[in-house]
């Protein structure tokens, strides 16, 4: 997996989101409009992502996730864990 590869830009943006929704937008601090309007922006850009890999290289589950725009809300990680397991 190269740094270009879609599959890892979806993945480092995947832990990077986790890592927001779980307490780094209080660290910033971003109010309720910036976060809406940062997990929209990530989740169009999982769908870019997600188009350019390939639905076809997802689980149900996990195209689920990205589709719904529950990616865009985790805060546990469990969408960049499920991703890894199945993009890695």
């Amino acid at each position: 997996m190269t740094l270009s590869d879609p599959r890892k830009h979806l993945l480092d943006l995947l832990g990077s989101v986790a890592a927001y929704n779980d307490k780094g937008y209080q660290w910033i601090p971003h109010d309720a409009a910036q976060v809406a309007l940062y997990r929209d922006r990530v989740q169009q850009e999982i769908l870019q992502l997600t188009t350019e890999i390939g639905e076809q290289a997802f689980s149900a589950d996990l195209l689920d996730m990205l589709k719904s725009g529950m990616a865009a809300r985790d805060d546990s990680g469990d969408a960049y864990l499920l991703a890894k397991s199945e993009l890695w």
